[in-house]
């Protein structure tokens, strides 16, 4: 199963670190730092990027069976 998690924060990555144990993760984020984090102690693809920007998705070559947004803005989440 691929997992698509928008936002590295504290909730991201308990979530990446739970999924990522039966299931493909990735999370995007625009933060560098909480993505490098990410990819040093879970196995995951990391993207950096705006989570608003269309284009970010694009460079994703596989199909996304569930999408989370666990961003800490609400407005971007409901998008």
């Amino acid at each position: 199963m691929n997992i698509l998690i928008a936002g590295a924060g504290k909730v991201g990555y308990n979530l990446a670190k739970s999924l990522s144990i039966d299931s493909d993760v990735i999370v995007i984020d625009e933060n560098k730092n909480a993505l490098e984090m990410l990819k040093e102690s879970l196995d995951i693809m990391a993207i950096q990027g705006n989570i608003k920007d269309a284009n970010v998705y694009k460079t994703i070559d596989k199909k996304i069976d569930f999408f989370i947004a666990v961003t800490d803005n609400d407005d971007i989440n409901l998008i």
